[in-house]
């Protein structure tokens, strides 16, 4: 699987990285690397978020009302 996946470097007092997707292909990617290397504190709830959206975008059935669904969903509760 060859995805690229696009990291920027925030230089500030404590350095930080972002990444950015731009594709499922790259997502899985990303998902398989976030498997092997967890995240910690709230970016691993973030991380469940997310990998439940991925899992949506994974079946490529997803419509106006799953999409409304994601974004009026109050993950924490």
């Amino acid at each position: 699987m060859n995805s690229p996946i696009k990291e920027i470097r925030m230089y500030t007092k404590h350095p930080q990285y972002r990444i950015r997707t731009i594709s499922l292909a790259s997502n899985m990617l990303l998902e398989s690397y976030l498997n092997e290397y967890p995240l910690f504190s709230s970016k691993y709830l973030n991380y469940l978020d997310w990998l439940k959206v991925l899992a949506i975008k994974k079946t490529r059935k997803y419509d106006q009302d799953i999409m409304s669904e994601v974004i009026n969903q109050k993950w924490y509760e």
